[in-house]
């Protein structure tokens, strides 16, 4: 009987840093034929289109487009004149746990070409990668594994999803859900325009709040209300800040309805939480 499938089949492999990575906007008149890869190259579009010919196969370069070039492709690249590439590449080797090597071609390894379309998780783990060259040795090699494990788990997720187009507006989607969600923590205590977080999404404040209901199973007004209610609840149990601090800190002047929302949301008052502590200094920041 044949043991099932692992999980995650890329713990098997140990990622190695070849410490040639970059990010780069194409000049004009770019083309790019090197010779045959010696490594691995992830090769990924953040902009512009083109195309991309490996082992005489041709392929469309859009954002969003990740190539895994293996040692020994051939590859040449052309872009279009009045749509540069933006481009991140990293390059790698990759060995098994005892040191041996593996096919380039191994059937767990991703395809050539896969289109990611959450590609803001995604490229954030590339910018990641590329931080690396400048970290010390050895966590950066750590490092530099751990998020290539990452990376090809990502690959092989998007690899595996159906192309149904109701499928891929479901990954626009979470991705904006995503986005909106970090700009909203980034401005706990800020006033914060629903119009304004619609809009950066390139949609309606309606349409927006049914995605977070969607995704999240609250609106956005409500979801904005419980990040800054599990803010101040953790500003109240783990600093001196008082209760008129704490709503400060996350954005309410009115201490009684901030205390009004909190019990609706906790069912006690934010005095239920409060560290028996000396008062801190007024908060500013």
């Amino acid at each position: 009987m044949s043991e099932p499938a692992p999980l995650n089949p890329f713990n098997r492999l140990t990622f190695h840093n070849s410490l040639s990575c970059g990010k780069a906007r194409c000049e004009p008149g770019w083309s790019w034929r090197p010779a045959p890869m010696r490594d691995f190259d992830l090769w990924y579009a953040l902009n512009g289109t083109g195309e991309i010919v490996i082992n005489d196969t041709p392929y469309r370069v859009q954002k969003g487009a990740c190539f895994l070039l293996r040692p020994g492709d051939r590859v040449s690249a052309t872009q279009h004149p009045e749509d540069r590439l933006g481009v991140i590449y990293i390059h790698f080797t990759v060995t098994g746990r005892q040191e041996e090597k593996i096919d380039p071609d191994a059937a767990c390894f991703p395809p050539r070409l896969t289109m990611m379309e959450d590609t803001y998780h995604f490229e954030r783990d590339l910018h990641r990668l590329l931080e690396l060259p400048d970290r010390p040795e050895p966590l950066a090699a750590e490092e530099f594994h751990h998020l290539m494990q990452l990376v090809f788990l990502q690959l092989r997720r998007a690899g595996a999803q159906p192309a149904e187009e109701a499928e891929r507006h479901s990954f626009k989607h979470k991705q904006l859900v995503h986005q909106t969600i970090d700009r909203i923590r980034d401005r706990i205590g800020q006033p914060i325009d629903h119009e304004e977080l619609a809009e950066l999404a390139g949609l309606s404040p309606r349409y927006l709040s049914s995605l977070f209901k969607q995704y999240t199973g609250h609106s956005l007004k409500a979801y904005i209300t419980r990040m800054r209610m599990e803010r101040a609840k953790l500003l109240l149990a783990e600093t001196s800040m008082n209760i008129t601090q704490a709503a400060e800190a996350v954005g309410y002047g009115d201490i009684y309805f901030f205390s009004k929302l909190f019990r609706s949301l906790y069912g006690v008052p934010p005095s239920h939480f409060r560290r028996n502590e000396k008062a801190s200094e007024p908060h500013r920041g």
